[in-house]
């Protein structure tokens, strides 16, 4: 290896060296690399294996000849071009060209190949010329498979004596190189002096209207007239760039963008990223009438990609592009909200009437229930799609109604009509069959296309379309996910899963906390039918996971849930020599990210349907250990412990606000009081008010969730790229006071109540609810009568009471419930408070 480097490196210098060789004119030169008879670029010279360095023609290959490529996917895809669409691949590349001296532009074309992170090496004229290459986050599972995504290199040189040569060498991957051009920097090539400057000035601009590609396009037409004409070559290059990076990125996450070009959002992000490098990176940046334009694309894909996903290079980049514009325009609100500043803007939320006399916590509900409807009635009416779609990627718009769920449960018309349409769009996405991914994913991913969008709709699914949807997983779960054991208990047989098939290659052959969201459409199912089969099926998994609890293997403490469990030999967390740290590829499957929280949801639940009482010893002894731990050290919150202890475990889960919310449920569904005093510490606002009475704390769980919608709504609309960041702190509390279940994401489902034929101007508290009462109060902001439905789903089957108390006074009449939903209708008064009591007639 190191001859044939010694070899390269001798032959490259002689070649560099002063000859008789005829110097090129000094005019624009472009190379198109790939097989004898593939596609060329209209001004480009055909480059293939053959074309060796010569003296006479005066450029081509000074290394031994590569292996020509193509790329037909990615050409039929709208990605690629006849430029990009096939290359020459070697370990490493030397190209000479006979330039006269002066100053020129050196563009180069590669392959990302294998390689998120770069590691080829460029020298000029023998010397090593460093490259500022975009770094890519790896995925989670690992590069298997050839990257669609080129890079551009864009690059000055000065040649002192005739004569350019580069070599490229692959370091950890080949090099797969596309094509080349040299353009002469010429003074006269310069933007000012030039009949198009003004306009190209103004095109660079933060801001600008001007379109890259009708420009570029100009520039092309005016190129075929005169393919020499150096200043209309370079800058017909530089805008092509920008205007390609510009139409992946208003590609968005639309399913048909990743119909038509056959790669996900991330490819076409990260591709635009390599196209914005071309104009910002490895030149130096003053003069350059496209920088602010090219710095605001990355830096808001950079933006976008860092929530989305992280990554460490994404989030340094982007975050020097945004802060860079914002110096330059400090009044800007986008910028200043990407830049972390949080800007009120005034609407109409801010100047709502306050009549007759609400408590606080009604006047507080009632604004945040505006806010909130006035964001997803922009995504509802405005940004919806005819077919249902967000525009996010629909596996990752389905996650934004985690915080639409409130105005689901109050009613919404505008929540049930985008919710609905978009849960039909998952139902006939080609990448879907019955609910969950054709192909074998992760089980999040695969999961969440259903659990996601369907089961809520049960609570107004009025011709069963919803329900009927949702039983496809019970099939899933009992014939192909699962399978009982020798001995006997029904766990997952593996974590990656979809509807046509399992994964069972190790490490993915485990049951994990993870795999709760796949059997959340089965959990809705039980709770809505109560049919025997479901109801057992539930009962089984949960079974199965409270005898992992239970276990001491590896140092875990009893009664918390372990990583993983493998499913034929239940060797608990698999052949991992610990109990907490999986090491199945995704993050999230650790121990210390969900404490088990999720397991515990689904034994809680399971309880509320079966009343068996064991399902809840888990969590009690979870919660003894808490307070024992808190006994011993006072204080958890600082300090480190060894991995797996006790202690190490107690921190987790007093850091873990999830942890809280179910141990609240418990407290809720048990009525069990013995850590009344732990959970008031750590409780949610509503299950303190629920503990304690106090409506302070209703008023006080509004601080963070108002905080977040009075600033920077747009982005949470109109900014949004990836839809499943549209997060809003706080949400739950809103749910809980409108529904009476405080459970963070809606996993399990707990409702007491759900609401119709409301609207913006009423404010609900379920004050407490059992299998036979329900006490919720209602004020009424309209200045009119408002009649309304109220659904309750706790109360058992029976006759009820309905009491309606006013400051007017009080009226009752019989009501029957006769299923879970009943429709009951409750006349409010205006501008005045409701208490609303349904109680059990003896």
């Amino acid at each position: 290896m190191r001859s044939r480097q010694l070899f390269f490196a001798i032959l490259i210098f002689i070649l560099a060296s002063p000859s008789t060789a005829t110097e090129l004119a000094v005019r624009p030169y472009s190379f198109d690399a790939g097989p004898p008879g593939g596609s060329i670029d209209r001004f480009s010279t055909a480059l293939t294996p053959a074309d060796i360095y010569t003296t006479e023609r005066g450029f081509g290959w000074t290394s031994t000849a590569g292996v020509p490529f193509t790329r037909p996917k990615e050409r039929s895809g709208t990605l690629r071009d006849d430029m990009t669409s096939d290359g020459i691949a070697a370990g490493t590349l030397g190209f000479r060209i006979n330039l006269p001296p002066g100053e020129w532009w050196f563009t180069c074309w590669l392959d990302v190949g294998y390689e998120d992170s770069a590691t080829t090496q460029l020298s000029i004229n023998g010397e090593p010329y460093p490259v500022v290459w975009h770094h890519l986050k790896p995925d989670e599972e690992g590069r298997t498979s050839l990257s669609g995504v080129y890079r551009v290199i864009h690059l000055p040189c000065t040649l002192r004596a005739p004569g350019l040569s580069f070599a490229l060498r692959g370091v950890r991957d080949s090099v797969r190189f596309l094509g080349c051009t040299f353009i002469p920097a010429r003074p006269d090539s310069s933007p000012e002096t030039w009949k198009f400057g003004r306009l190209l000035a103004e095109t660079g601009r933060y801001k600008s209207a001007v379109s890259c590609d009708a420009f570029a396009r100009r520039l092309h037409n005016e190129l075929l007239d005169d393919p020499t004409d150096s200043r209309l070559f370079y800058w017909r290059q530089q805008l092509s760039f920008l205007a390609e990076a510009e139409r992946l990125q208003q590609m968005e996450g639309w399913e048909w963008a990743t119909q038509l070009t056959g790669v996900s959002i991330f490819e076409r992000m990260h591709q635009a990223l390599m196209l914005l490098d071309a104009n910002i990176e490895n030149f130096p940046h003053e003069g350059n009438p496209l920088l602010e334009r090219a710095r605001w694309l990355r830096g808001k894909i950079c933006y976008d990609l860092v929530l989305e996903r992280g990554g460490d290079y994404q989030d340094r980049v982007g975050r020097a592009d945004l802060a860079w514009l914002f110096r330059r325009y400090p009044d800007d609100r986008p910028l200043a909200m990407l830049n972390g500043v949080l800007v009120e803007s005034p609407d109409p939320s801010d100047y709502l009437p306050l009549p007759g006399n609400p408590p606080r916590w009604a006047v507080l509900q009632r604004e945040a229930i505006h806010r909130l409807k006035t964001e997803i009635d922009w995504w509802v009416h405005k940004r919806q799609s005819a077919n249902g779609e967000l525009g996010g990627k629909i596996d990752d718009d389905v996650e934004i109604l985690r915080t639409w769920i409130p105005m689901l449960l109050f009613g919404d018309e505008a929540t049930i009509l985008g919710w609905k349409r978009l849960a039909d769009a998952v139902w006939v996405n080609p990448r879907v069959y019955k609910g969950f991914s054709k192909l074998v994913r992760d089980v999040e991913h695969s999961a969440e296309f259903i659990s996601d969008s369907t089961p809520e709709l049960l609570l107004v699914d009025e011709d069963s379309t919803y329900l009927r949807r949702l039983t496809f997983t019970a099939d899933y779960f009992e014939h192909l996910w699962s399978a009982r054991n020798a001995f006997g208990r029904r766990f997952f047989k593996s974590s990656w899963l979809g509807a046509t098939g399992i994964d069972e290659r190790p490490p993915r052959n485990r049951d994990v906390e993870m795999n709760s969201r796949a059997l959340k459409p089965l959990r809705y199912l039980a709770w809505a039918t109560r049919d025997d089969r479901y109801v057992r099926l539930t009962d089984e998994w949960a079974q199965a996971w409270v005898s992992a609890a239970l276990r001491t293997d590896k140092g875990k403490p009893a009664g918390i849930v372990p990583a993983s469990m493998r499913a034929y030999d239940e060797a608990l967390n698999g052949d991992e020599p610990t109990w907490y740290e999986p090491n199945m590829l995704w993050d999230y499957y650790a121990w210390s990210e969900r404490c088990g929280t999720a397991i515990l949801d689904h034994l809680i639940f399971t309880y509320d349907l079966t009343g068996d009482d064991s399902l809840l010893l888990p969590v009690e002894l979870t919660l003894r250990l808490v307070h024992k731990q808190l006994e011993a050290r006072k204080d958890l919150t600082r300090g480190s412990f060894e991995a797996g202890s006790e202690s190490w475990v107690a921190q987790h889960l007093i850091r873990n606000p999830a942890f809280w919310s179910t141990v609240q449920n418990w407290r809720i569904r048990s009525g069990k009081n013995s850590f009344d005093s732990l959970i008031a510490r750590n409780s949610t606002p509503y299950v303190r008010y629920r503990l304690t009475g106090a409506e302070r704390a209703l008023e006080e769980g509004f601080d963070q969730l108002l905080q977040t919608l009075r600033h920077n709504t747009p982005l949470r609309t109109d900014m949004v790229v990836h839809t499943d960041r549209v997060r809003i702190p706080g949400i739950d509390h809103l749910k809980a006071m409108i529904a009476g279940d405080g459970t963070p994401e809606g996993n399990s489902p707990y409702f007491a109540v759900s609401w119709r034929e409301t609207n913006e101007h009423l404010a609900m508290l379920v004050r407490n609810s059992t299998d036979s009462l329900l006490s919720v109060s209602v004020f009424n902001f309209n200045p009119q009568k408002k009649s309304i439905v109220m659904r309750p789903w706790r109360l058992a089957p029976g006759r009820y009471l309905l009491e309606l108390n006013t400051a007017a006074g009080k009226t009752a009449a019989s009501v029957v419930i006769s299923r879970p939903g009943e429709h009951v209708r409750v006349a409010l008064e205006p501008e005045e408070l409701t208490e609303v009591l349904l109680r059990r007639i003896p």
